[in-house]
């Protein structure tokens, strides 16, 4: 998975997750796969993880497990409000964007491969 921002670009070989950090509550996130609008998903966060990355925590919250082989990413919702949105399994060109939308409550968290954590608000 390649993460693109404005100022930098990390590369990871797991996963990327955004999540509400300290913030108590669910939060909202924006989904959108090759600039298509997809949900708006109510829960504690979003994985987006390689197939060597579906055998941790995506697989932890109910993601499938990937074959290494399989060209995918998996994105899983970290403990959802509703149902309506389950794991989905997309190819790897596909590009994914997650924002917060304009009336999100808190800011977000984004780490990479379980290591740097950076604060964010509106991110891309």
């Amino acid at each position: 998975i390649r993460v693109c921002r404005v100022k930098m670009i990390h590369n990871v070989l797991n996963e990327v997750v955004v999540d509400r950090g300290a913030f108590s509550g669910a939060m909202m996130l924006e989904l959108f796969i090759d600039d298509s609008y997809v949900t708006t998903v109510e829960a504690d966060g979003l994985i987006m993880a390689t197939p060597s990355g579906s055998t941790a925590y995506s697989m932890s919250v109910g993601g499938s497990l990937i074959a290494p082989s399989v060209p995918c990413t998996i994105i899983s919702p970290i403990a959802p409000l509703s149902l309506s949105f389950r794991p989905v399994v997309i190819p790897e060109t596909s590009a994914i964007c997650v924002q917060l939308p304009p009336s999100a409550r808190s800011n977000a968290r984004v780490s990479f491969d379980g290591k740097k954590r950076e604060l964010v608000g509106a991110f891309k």
